[in-house]
């Protein structure tokens, strides 16, 4: 017999690790209202520690989800945000994500 929170859990965990990357937003209400937010950032942590989201009811931003990188970032003051014209064209070859891997390099 299934409570329905264990489903949920499971259909969490499938949806997190289906979805291509692009397409992951952290930052949906409804993963923090049921308490599903962790299979995503499991698969951020393990696949794209440095995550760009491009649209978002917020607008576009990066999640760092590893301990060391956020910690590397915080205190590199010369790792800034991405500008509006950075975030609009976001790629793997950002100049934010470079500047996150070069403060997160030594880390690793």
């Amino acid at each position: 017999m299934s409570d329905g929170s264990i489903d949920l859990k499971d259909a969490a965990r499938a949806a997190a690790w289906s979805l291509p990357l692009e397409e992951i937003n952290p930052a949906q209400p409804a993963l923090f209202q049921d308490n599903i937010f962790w299979p995503y950032f499991e698969r951020l942590r393990a696949e794209d520690p440095v995550h760009f989201t491009a649209q978002s009811a917020f607008g576009p931003y990066w999640s760092i989800t590893r301990y060391g990188d956020i910690m590397a970032v915080d205190t590199n003051h010369q790792c800034s945000p991405p500008t509006p014209s950075t975030a609009a064209s976001a790629s793997r070859a950002n100049p934010t994500r470079a500047a996150v891997s070069r403060a997160t390099a030594t880390r690793r």
